[in-house]
């Protein structure tokens, strides 16, 4: 009940404006401690994106390394067929 009673009158006293003052003071007092927790939180979010980032980073490594054997084989593959090429042309006589 009291706690009902408490804020009633809080907000009779900001609807008039006369909390303006003690509304100020708190503000003052408390801003510079509102900014640092967000700094805080802010630094905190960041270090979290970064490990969630280097998951994602990791993934995309592997997934390259496997396109890039893939590539490396069918470059290998190739140089083979046009090695094979270039022997028959000769057996045959064709440049």
């Amino acid at each position: 009940m009291r706690y009902i009673l408490a804020s009633l009158v809080i907000l009779f006293l900001s609807f008039f404006e006369l909390i303006n003052p003690v509304k100020s003071a708190v503000q003052w007092t408390f801003t510079p401690f509102q900014f640092g927790l967000k700094q805080v939180a802010s630094s905190t979010n960041d270090t979290f994106g970064f490990f969630t980032s280097l998951q994602l980073i990791s993934r995309d490594n592997v997934r390259l390394l496997e396109e890039n054997a893939e590539l490396e084989s069918k470059i290998l593959e190739l140089k083979i067929t046009e090695e094979e090429n270039r022997t028959l042309r000769e057996q045959i006589g064709v440049k």
